[in-house]
């Protein structure tokens, strides 16, 4: 997966990724995760990184699969 900018947070996934089926936007999909699994809120979106976003959406992504 290629890095994902905050600029594209309020995208929705399929709009960003050809074949992609899911009409959450990045942000809905990273604040779901938060309420399933619990990440704590320490660290605003808007303050992070584009890696450290990445790497979150791909990890809720990874825990989704499960």
């Amino acid at each position: 997966m290629s890095i994902i900018p905050k600029s594209a947070l309020d995208r929705r996934i399929c709009d960003y990724y050809v074949g992609a089926t899911n009409t959450q936007t990045f942000r809905e999909f990273i604040l779901e995760g938060d309420d399933m699994y619990g990440r704590p809120t320490d660290k605003l979106l808007d303050d992070m990184s584009n890696e450290e976003i990445t790497e979150l959406i791909e990890w809720y992504d990874y825990l989704h699969d499960k």
